[in-house]
């Protein structure tokens, strides 16, 4: 890493990647900044390269900070080259998920306007771009609906109208992936449900999901509910363990059987 007066950069054979993180409140007002050596900053977070971002940079807020958050898309400024070091800078915009129970020292709310003020050109643009590209609102079906502000909340209340004893805590929304198009969400602790939803790029993934799941239902997670706008659906987990994560010989014959069975 080649470290700067504002941040470490990573060279090109770097197995980290830094992101940059705007992080509103659930109304889009105020966004958190850093305060270090005098002045302030975007929070910033160090994830490893060719892993999943949503999942890591909100693990990182989670068990650094104790900020639960969802990933509401991500931003990569014009890479710049300067002497040996190419630079890429990477941005996460996210959503505070309920209240902020201990607030770090370093770490404080500040509205929008004067946040910008503590920030260069180019980072004010990008924050004011994000906050209105996070509040516009939607109407009839929205090509992007993860990006809205709200959302999760919004999926909560959808899945209480499915199953009204269902309360998840903002510390209990694990998000293993998601962008402006497309999420999935494992919501809950002790029975825990999953939700996804895909892009414009993987639509045929939602019916032929739920298609299997009728056919199959043996063979998929029961499925409790689809919702269309979003091309997503809830379903029951179906534990723990995977196939991927199984070395048992006798697991992959068992499987390879079922399948010959089913066609």
């Amino acid at each position: 890493m080649i470290v700067t007066g504002r941040l470490a950069v990573p060279t090109l054979d770097a197995e980290t990647d830094l992101y940059r993180l705007i992080v509103f409140n659930g109304s889009g007002t105020h966004v958190l900044l850093e305060s270090r050596n005098a002045a302030r900053f975007l929070p910033e977070v160090e994830i490893p390269r060719f892993t999943r971002p949503a999942q890591q940079i909100t693990s990182v807020l989670r068990e650094r900070w104790g900020i639960a958050a969802v990933l509401l898309w991500r931003h990569h400024l014009d890479s710049t080259d300067r002497g040996a070091v190419k630079l890429e800078p990477r941005y996460a915009i996210l959503e505070v998920l309920g209240a902020i129970q201990d607030m770090p020292a370093t770490l404080d709310w500040f509205p929008v306007q004067r946040a910008a003020s503590c920030l260069d050109e180019e980072e004010k643009r990008l924050l004011g771009s994000s906050q209105a590209k996070a509040m516009q609102p939607s109407f009839g079906i929205d090509s992007a609906p993860f990006c809205r502000l709200g959302w999760c909340t919004r999926l909560q209340e959808w899945m209480r109208s499915i199953i009204p004893e269902v309360t998840i805590k903002p510390t209990e929304t694990l998000q293993l992936n998601g962008s402006e198009t497309f999420s999935l969400l494992r919501l809950g602790a002790k029975r825990p449900l999953w939700f996804k939803a895909v892009g414009k790029a993987n639509l045929r993934e939602y019916a032929i999901t739920l298609l299997l799941s009728k056919l199959f239902p043996q063979y998929l997670p029961h499925i409790l509910a689809s919702e269309p706008s979003l091309n997503g659906w809830l379903m029951e987990s179906a534990g723990n363990s995977t196939l991927a994560g199984s070395g048992d010989l006798r697991t992959w014959q068992n499987v390879v059987q079922c399948l010959r069975c089913a066609d």
